[in-house]
């Protein structure tokens, strides 16, 4: 039997006015165990139009002529992706090497699979940690999974995409 090929998976990254942020996100996703990857950028109506190094991976820019909402946006990456599987980043943010590679797998007949992320503050400092798995009873109380925490099948974020009347994620 012939393995499937692996699914590519898409990167959407909101950003406007941050080259220094975008680019280091931009650097964790290169910098993934696991490939195919594609990185999709939308670019909020940034003063100067992005513009990054990506590696190996394949990276398209979509430029916003105005402003919008967090949740558009990524609603906007979301529709000119290509993969299969869907994930976000915000552009002030970083992934560990190996969270697809993890994710991915953990995809085995489920929608979407999710792991824990770190929030760091200003000179390192620990802001907090939302766990996967093990801090299930805490997630469903606050109802909270952050969007970078998560791998999705396309199928899954089009049944419910961002809601666009909401202010953040």
């Amino acid at each position: 039997m012939i393995p499937s090929p692996a699914p590519l998976v898409s990167v959407i990254i909101p950003t406007r006015n941050r080259p220094g942020l975008l680019q280091r996100a931009v650097d964790s996703v290169v910098a993934q165990t696991y490939r195919p990857i594609e990185i999709v950028i939308v670019d909020n109506a940034s003063d100067v139009p992005v513009s990054v190094r990506s590696g190996d991976l394949a990276c398209i820019v979509h430029r916003n002529a105005r402003m919008l909402k967090a949740a558009p946006n990524r609603n906007l990456g979301v529709a000119r992706s290509n993969g299969e599987l869907v994930a976000f980043l915000d552009d002030d943010d970083t992934l560990l090497p190996a969270k697809f590679s993890l994710l991915v797998a953990a995809l085995d007949g489920v929608e979407l699979s999710y792991g824990n992320t770190r929030m760091v503050g200003h000179a390192g400092r620990e802001l907090g940690l939302n766990r996967g798995r093990g801090g299930i009873d805490k997630l469903l109380h606050y109802r909270y999974i952050h969007p970078n925490a998560t791998v999705m099948r396309r199928g899954a974020f089009e049944a419910v995409r961002f809601d666009e009347g909401m202010t953040t994620y």
